[in-house]
C-alpha cells in the first residue's frame, strides 16, 4: 500500500528532504509561468483583456504567506513567497503600464491590495500568527480560483489563450505538492488543506 511506502520515507527523512527542495521549486515554476502573461503583456503593449486581479491576488496572497514564512521560519515558503511577492508585483506594474482601461479603474484593485499587503506585514512586526495564518489561507483559495476570472474571455474568444494550460497542469502539481508539504513536512493545516482544496 501507499503507507507502507511512504512510511519509511517519511521515518528516513527523504520525502521531507525531497518536498523541502521540489515544492517551492514547482511554485516558482509557476510563477514564471505566470509571468509569461507579464511578459506578453510587455511585448504586445497590450493587456489581452485580461484583468489585473491574478497578478495582485498573487501579491497579496503570497505577501501572507511570505509573513507566515518568517514567522514559523520555514526556508522553503520564505523562498517562494518572496520570489511570488516580486513576480506578483513586476506583473502587476505591468499590467497597469499597459492597459487600455483607465489609471483610475485600476486605482481601487491597487488600493485592496496594497491595504492587505501592509495589514500582513503589520501582523509580522507584531507577530500574531493566527490572523496571517487565516488571511494567507483564505487568499490562497480566492488566488487559486482568480484564473476562472478569464472564462469569460476564453469562452468569448473560443480560445485558451488567455488560460495556457501549462499553467493549469503546473498549478494542480504545485497544489498537490503544498498539501504533501503542510501535512508530511511542516505539520501545519494553515499550509495543507487550503491547498488541498
Amino acid at each position: 500500500s501507499i503507507t507502507q511506502i511512504a512510511m519509511p520515507l517519511i521515518e528516513d527523512g527523504i520525502l521531507k528532504t525531497i518536498l523541502e527542495v521540489i515544492t517551492p521549486g514547482a511554485f516558482i515554476s509557476l510563477q514564471i509561468a505566470g509571468a509569461r502573461t507579464a511578459l506578453r503583456i510587455y511585448r504586445e503593449r497590450r493587456t489581452l483583456d485580461l484583468s489585473i486581479a491574478p497578478f495582485l491576488s498573487l501579491a497579496t496572497n503570497c505577501t501572507a504567506w511570505l509573513s507566515y514564512g518568517i514567522l514559523i521560519n520555514d526556508t522553503a515558503i520564505k523562498v517562494s513567497n518572496s520570489t511570488a511577492v516580486f513576480i506578483g508585483l513586476t506583473s502587476a506594474l505591468t499590467f497597469t503600464r499597459f492597459s487600455s482601461k483607465s489609471r483610475k479603474t485600476l486605482v481601487p484593485y491597487w488600493l485592496v491590495a496594497l491595504f492587505i499587503m501592509a495589514a500582513m506585514l503589520v501582523l509580522l512586526a507584531i507577530e500574531l500568527k493566527l490572523p496571517i495564518a487565516y488571511s494567507g489561507a483564505t487568499m490562497a483559495v480566492i488566488m487559486i480560483g482568480s484564473p476562472l476570472i478569464v472564462l469569460r474571455t476564453v469562452i468569448r474568444d473560443k480560445s485558451t489563450a488567455a488560460l495556457p494550460f501549462a499553467i493549469s497542469v503546473v498549478g494542480f502539481v504545485n497544489s498537490a505538492l503544498w498539501t504533501l508539504y503542510g501535512f508530511a513536512v511542516a505539520d501545519d493545516a494553515f499550509i495543507g488543506v487550503p491547498n488541498a482544496l
